[in-house]
């Protein structure tokens, strides 16, 4: 996500056709089976540039507009941007947590109600042990106690394992995919590598759709698959 991607953050002054898409994609999730009554969504995508922290981030303001406490991570330490987007610059966040620095995970609150935000922190020499780590573990389970969702921005599938190394936390992962920009070859390699290691798939957001073609933000079923153009079909 760049840095002017705060002026895409969902908002009132955002446009109709941009707020009804990500109310679609929430109502997609809102009804999506889930065990526990504070349910783990991971966001990720197959390779960077696709969408998938700007997706994160308005489908979580968008349930916390509805009233819902909203919890969202920034899990990408290797090239973190929610902080930065949401005006947060300079604090401490996830990597301090998990490698022992703060004794107490830092949450910041952002300027939409009942969101929250933990940052990514530093990077960290090696993400992919924190990710991994029981600290990590607790640290969901601490927070399902607070929060009505739990939003993780997760890294790109196909570039590093931190994403699936999230798997048994997380309920969902949502796969977003960028119109115009997405190889299906790499989407299918990350719906391989998530299937491969039995990670649930909750669905699809399709990004950066011409406005005159279709709504972007809405959550197709994950029983789909996407041909060789790319678009989405049921099987």
């Amino acid at each position: 996500m760049s840095k002017n991607n705060m002026d895409k953050l969902l908002n009132d002054k955002s446009p109709f056709g941009i707020k009804e898409a990500y109310s679609m994609a929430r109502t997609s999730i809102i009804y999506l089976p889930h065990l526990s009554e504070c349910p783990v969504y991971g966001f990720t995508s197959a390779v960077p540039n696709e969408g998938k922290s700007l997706s994160a981030s308005n489908i979580a303001i968008s349930f916390a507009r509805l009233g819902k406490k909203v919890l969202l991570i920034d899990c990408d330490i290797r090239s973190s941007t929610q902080g930065e987007s949401f005006g947060i610059k300079g604090k401490i966040g996830l990597s301090e947590y998990l490698s022992g620095i703060t004794k107490e995970p830092v949450v910041q609150r952002v300027e939409q109600e009942n969101l929250f935000l933990m940052t990514a922190g530093k990077r960290s020499p090696d993400p992919s042990e924190l990710l991994h780590s029981e600290r990590m573990k607790q640290l969901i389970s601490d927070m399902k106690k607070e929060y009505n969702y739990i939003f993780l921005d997760c890294p790109p599938i196909n570039i590093v394992a931190d994403a699936t190394l999230l798997a048994p936390l997380i309920d969902g992962y949502i796969i977003v995919i960028r119109s115009g920009f997405s190889d299906s070859r790499e989407v299918l390699q990350a719906v391989k590598v998530l299937k491969n290691i039995n990670a649930k798939i909750s669905g699809f957001v399709l990004n950066d759709v011409n406005p005159k073609g279709g709504l972007s933000g809405c959550l197709h079923s994950s029983k789909g698959g996407y041909n060789k153009y790319g678009s989405y079909y049921d099987q």
